[in-house]
């Protein structure tokens, strides 16, 4: 008589083949964080690029006018967009955002398709048509990355003049800090952007 020989895995060896699985998965899981986070700032900083892009675009053929001058301060005069992560992440002194993610502005006294523009601290509707036609839907533009010590919370993209002249600039931080003429330094996104 031949004996039932049942072929099957011990305990010992289903343990080991489940010990060397959630060895994998916790190696993986900060892997694939560390490419979605990386993923999430390409994000940023192509929307950032694509809107210095269609600003300067505006600003050359003339449907941006911003006069040469600097006010008693040093300060210049542009236009510019203001991402934020949500409402409550914007830089200091832009307590003005209401429920947006994304702000577009202007100093007082630039020209946006033919308009002049009021206080700088309410939403300029011809900027985001400007940004619209260049295909920038502002409605749905907020920051994606997680906001830790090399990301940001808020990117700011302005283009205008100031005491050396014409500039472009984009420039990111974090809730609360300063922002425009009290930046000082190299932000996270100049530092990724080159």
């Amino acid at each position: 008589m031949k004996k039932n020989e049942k072929k099957g895995f011990t305990l010992a060896e289903l343990l080991i083949v489940v010990a060397i699985i959630a060895v994998l998965v916790a190696i993986s899981i900060p892997i694939f964080n560390s490419q979605l986070e990386k993923a999430r700032k390409a994000v940023d900083m192509q929307n950032a690029r694509n809107i210095e892009s269609a600003l300067m675009a505006a600003f050359t053929d003339g449907t941006i006018q911003v006069p040469e001058t600097v006010d008693q301060n040093g300060d210049g005069n542009g236009a510019w967009v203001t991402i934020c992560r949500d409402s409550q992440s914007v830089p200091k002194g832009y307590g003005f955002m209401g429920s947006r993610t994304a702000f577009c502005g202007a100093n007082k006294g630039i020209t946006v398709n033919g308009k002049l523009s009021g206080a700088w601290n309410r939403y300029n509707d011809d900027i985001a048509k400007v940004l619209s036609e260049a295909g920038i839907n502002v409605s749905n533009l907020k920051i994606r990355s997680n906001g830790k010590s090399d990301g940001w919370d808020w990117i700011i993209i302005e283009v205008g003049y100031n005491s050396n002249g014409f500039y472009s600039r984009m420039y990111s931080g974090f809730k609360g800090e300063a922002s425009g003429a009290d930046r000082v330094g190299v932000t996270n996104i100049e530092k990724q952007i080159g």
